[in-house]
């Protein structure tokens, strides 16, 4: 029997103030929470179900000066390359999983479009690979949820993928909202939503085979590319992709190949998609760490460290914006709510506006160093929007299951031997 070890953790929250560093390209948070065992033990966060309003939510706190932001329609790092590209209309490509297409996401909610931003409306003939970008019937329209009519089917491959609200048209509103309050103009963003629910990174890479109803995510996202920069260059308009979303990891939580496999990823679409819209900057992915697998707390995810570890060693090429699990979740407790994909959009949208019109680097909240002395362990934290707002209404976790931590405010510490008790957790810094 494991000797009862009493510690006692003393965590520092330390805001990080003033403008961001360049981003910096490299070839070379903290994870989200477990799903607890009960209901009351659910690491999901609360809020409001209503609609996501594109002028009132959290990210509003986030609109900051651009400091020397460039006019020109490139901006360049330190060493003189290329770090952001501004387009008339700014592809955002969504991939993933069942969290990336609107999983329990019924009824929509986001059907109008306050703003200018688009996406492909496809002629009926379009039913699955192969796809046919210069087909005279496709266009654009206004981006409304739903994306496309709700899959009945499942697994729903492109274009009959998509099973409720996605997080698309709050993240474009949340854009054009900021540009706005940012004295910028419109921020008009065209998304392309190709993911499959269910799937692994292998039917998400471009080696995908269809088959089974999977793997036409990669030669989806490409025919909408080639389509959206066909139909603006009809405009007059500059087309191009300004980001690459990743809602994904659930499938792959324990894949010891998932970080080579997302790499390749990133590589794959660097090199195909500027070859069809001629743009030159890098393209990152921008990703949020996955929530719902494993469904205890006894396991964690290999997946969500993989994301993390890759935006640390990868800047600028992979954007964490954050965890999930402050997302109150649908009854079975893997997918989101209408109004909570609302909320990821809007988050997604902050961090990809902050990058691509203001030329900001991005970090999401996490540990920037962790020191123990006797039986104390000291953490200052990188809090990306000071100062850090402390939620007490939400249920502690840790409160039936996995009680060596029920004190530790959602914090958790493992020596060599297990789990350690943890007497209680305070705080200080930027908090309120």
């Amino acid at each position: 029997m494991m000797a009862q070890r009493l510690w006692v953790v003393l965590l520092v929250l330390v805001a990080c103030a003033g403008a961001s560093e360049p981003r910096e390209y490299e070839e070379s948070g903290g994870s989200g929470g477990n799903v607890d065992d009960e209901p009351s033990d659910n690491g999901g966060g609360g809020g409001a179900e209503k609609p996501a309003s594109p002028d009132k939510n959290d990210a509003r706190d986030a609109v900051v000066a651009s400091d020397g932001a460039q006019d020109a329609s490139t901006s360049t790092d330190r060493d003189g390359s290329r770090v952001a590209e501004d387009f008339d209309w700014h592809g955002i490509i969504g991939t993933g999983q069942s969290l990336s297409v609107g999983a329990e996401g019924a009824p929509p909610i986001l059907t109008s479009q306050p703003y200018a931003n688009l996406k492909l409306a496809l002629d009926p003939s379009v039913q699955g690979p192969p796809f046919d970008a210069t087909n005279p019937m496709l266009s654009v329209v206004s981006l409304v949820e739903p994306i496309r009519p709700l899959a009945r089917a499942y697994p729903g491959f492109y274009p009959h993928n998509i099973y409720g609200e996605s997080p698309h048209t709050a993240m474009a509103n949340q854009m054009s909202a900021m540009a706005a309050a940012a004295g910028k103009g419109d921020f008009v963003s065209v998304h392309t939503v190709v993911g499959e629910a269910g799937q692994g990174i292998k039917a998400l890479s471009k080696d995908a085979v269809f088959k089974d109803r999977v793997g036409a995510a990669y030669a989806a996202s490409l025919f909408e590319v080639k389509a959206f920069t066909r139909l603006a260059n009809a405009k007059g308009k500059r087309y191009g992709v300004t980001a690459i979303v990743l809602t994904h990891g659930e499938t792959d939580w324990t894949n010891p190949t998932y970080e080579q496999a997302l790499l390749k990823l990133w590589r794959d679409y660097n090199a195909d998609l500027p070859a069809i819209t001629g743009q030159t900057a890098k393209i990152p992915v921008v990703l949020t760490q996955q929530q719902g697998l494993p469904t205890n707390l006894s396991t964690r995810p290999l997946s969500t460290l993989v994301m993390w570890r890759l935006c640390q060693q990868h800047p600028g090429d992979f954007i964490c914006v954050g965890p999930k699990y402050q997302y109150s979740y649908a009854s079975d407790r893997l997918h989101l709510t209408n109004a909570q994909y609302d909320r990821l959009g809007e988050k997604y949208g902050q961090v990809i506006f902050k990058v691509a019109a203001l030329h900001e680097s991005w970090k999401p909240l996490q540990p920037e160093t962790v020191t123990q002395q006797d039986n104390m362990i000291r953490a200052n934290f990188f809090v990306p929007v000071p100062p850090l707002a402390w939620d007490t209404d939400i249920s502690p976790p840790h409160q039936t299951v996995l009680v060596e931590w029920r004190n530790g405010r959602g914090f958790e510490v493992e020596d060599g031997q297990g789990r350690v008790q943890i007497v209680s957790a305070t705080f200080g810094g930027h908090v309120r």
